[in-house]
């Protein structure tokens, strides 16, 4: 039988992990965070106004993107590499979009003007007219 004060706590996640659910950072929030790493490699006495762990957590994780391991920077590829090909993929598309067959085809079904038939009472033998190819060309 399971008891409540039997359970144990779950663990504490560690203080520098990121939440799972945690949108990623906006280009602004990232543009932020480069000014502030530009000022402490300035200046690094900057970080003497944190505490140790975060010194280190901060630290670690500067490194972490100056250096990234091989599998970091294969990933990091293949996105900038996806998301060129897909930036390739809608201007090809933009492009296609706006020529003259593409924009025909959205339009409603074309449908030629009738020709203007010979009045009631006259002779309709010269109205059809001749076609390239055809046996009275």
């Amino acid at each position: 039988m399971h008891r409540p004060e039997d359970a144990q706590p779950a663990p504490a996640p560690a203080p520098d992990a990121a939440p799972a659910a945690a949108a990623p950072p906006t280009p602004a929030e990232i543009a932020a965070a480069a000014r502030v790493l530009a000022a402490i490699a300035a200046d690094s006495t900057l970080l003497t106004a944190v505490d140790e762990e975060t010194r280190r957590t901060l630290r670690r994780h500067a490194g972490e993107v100056a250096g990234p391991d091989l599998k970091a920077r294969k990933r990091f590829q293949r996105e900038l590499l996806r998301k060129k090909q897909q930036a390739k993929r809608e201007a090809d598309v933009a492009l296609r979009r706006e020529t003259g067959i593409r924009r025909l085809r959205e339009e409603p079904v074309y449908r030629p003007p009738f020709p203007l038939l010979p009045p009631r009472g006259t002779d309709a033998s010269g109205w059809w007219p001749v076609l390239h190819g055809s046996v009275e060309a």
